[in-house]
Order: structure tokens, then sequence, then C-alpha cells
């Protein structure tokens, strides 16, 4: 899908995680897997522009969801940095394992020649 609209589902399904997030109330680790998972599985959906953004955009729901409460926005120095290089890369690397896969040559099983057994046309003819 193209990056624009890969960046507005991402943020519906960041959302949707989001919401679930607050109501549960899960340690970061937890809220972290859970971002990691959207951005790889959106990530490989995309472009690589797109996978790029897709992983920006995890950080404000990681920010206002997981580390704060009710969608408060605050960078906390060097972990808000390191989870925001672990979205981005995963939701890149998702992307271009997806694109690799994509070209790969698909194994064709191997043909087997069958012989056919051809009637003569003289009893062809009469039936």
């Amino acid at each position: 899908m193209p990056a624009a609209v890969g960046c507005a589902v991402s943020f519906g399904v960041y959302l949707v995680a989001a919401a679930g997030l607050s109501a549960t109330g899960p340690t970061r680790a937890v809220g972290v897997a859970v971002l990691l998972v959207v951005a790889v599985i959106l990530g490989c959906c995309t472009t690589l522009p797109g996978a790029a953004l897709i992983g920006l955009l995890g950080w404000p729901f990681y920010s206002g969801f997981v580390t704060h409460s009710q969608g408060v926005l605050a960078a906390t120095g060097r972990q808000d940095a390191v989870v925001v290089s672990l979205l981005v890369v995963a939701a890149v690397a998702a992307s271009v394992v997806r694109g690799l896969l994509a070209r790969a040559p698909i194994d064709e099983p191997a043909l087997v020649d069958i012989p056919v057994q051809r009637r003569p046309a003289e009893e062809l003819q009469h039936r």
C-alpha cells in the first residue's frame, strides 16, 4: 500500500492498540512489544518510506499511552530514542524482507514427463 495509506491505517491500528494498553496498564516491555508487532505487521504491507513513517508514528503512542497516561506526550531522553529507533528499524526491516521475498524466485516442482498412450487414428474414427 502507498505510504500515505499505510500511515493512515497505522494511526488507526496504533490508536486501537493504545486504547487496549491504556485499559490494561501493561509494563513498558509489554507496551513496546505490542507497538513493535503493529510496526512489523504494517511495515511489511507498505513501501520503505511508509514503513519509516509507521515506525515514527509509533512513538507518540508509546509516549502517550505506555510511558505516560492519558495521551500526555513527553520525551524522556535516551529511552525514547531507543524505542523510536526500534520501531523504525522493525517496520523498515519488515518492508525490506517482504520486498526481498516478493522478488525471490519460486521453486517450481519438477515436471514429470508422463508418456501419453495414443490410439491409432482408425480406432478413433470408428467411435
